[in-house]
């Protein structure tokens, strides 16, 4: 493909189709190679949209899916170690944990894809299942999704998966997992919390 330096740009109306409805607006758009250049002002006007997509259709941001008797028992337990957190509280901390700190760091999501071959882990993973309804802001449920796609996974699938591993990380018992939970999934998670 050629490189493009985008030197004719003209503003034209652009949209967007995000969870099912569409954002339009006026923004930059090359000529040549049809890339729309988006200012701070286009991404604001985003932003704004959004807030109220979140604001008038809520459900979009909802996320379900389910999680075994043994992983409720494990997050009501774990609730009880973060004042002033909900179960949906989190179960959205630990997946935007995932998505945002384990993903992208190669190190970490290799150990946490370890933790998955352990029998803890097959522990939680068993038994009957509840659902959960976790709401996401747009902009994290935009990551999660992103992520979902490229693991080749629906969004809840992700979501489920991520709560898993990080519940799993919370009852080892192995030195090595335990301590990886107290040095840097505890305080993560801690910080995701005070930050909502």
């Amino acid at each position: 493909m050629k490189h493009c330096n985008h030197a004719k740009t003209s503003k034209k109306k652009i949209t967007k189709e995000v969870f099912d409805e569409k954002f339009e607006t006026r923004a930059m758009v090359c000529a040549d190679c049809g890339t729309e250049r988006w200012d701070s002002a286009t991404q604001i006007a985003f932003s704004s949209w959004l807030e109220k997509l979140d604001q008038k259709k809520r459900d979009r941001f909802v996320l379900q899916f389910s999680l075994s008797k043994n992983t409720l028992h494990c997050l009501d337990r774990l609730v009880g170690e973060f004042p002033g957190a909900d179960r949906a509280k989190l179960l959205r901390a630990m997946v935007m944990l995932f998505v945002e700190r384990i993903a992208p760091r190669r190190d970490w999501a290799d150990l946490v894809e370890k933790i998955a071959k352990r029998d803890v882990f097959e522990h939680l993973s068993i038994g009957t299942r509840e659902i959960v309804k976790v709401h996401f802001n747009p902009f994290a449920m935009l990551d999660l999704h992103s992520w979902a796609k490229i693991a080749n996974m629906k969004p809840r699938e992700l979501a489920e998966k991520a709560a898993l591993r990080i519940f799993a990380f919370y009852i080892e018992i192995d030195p090595v997992m335990h301590q990886f939970w107290e040095d840097n999934i505890r305080p993560e998670i801690s910080l995701i919390l005070k930050a909502a």
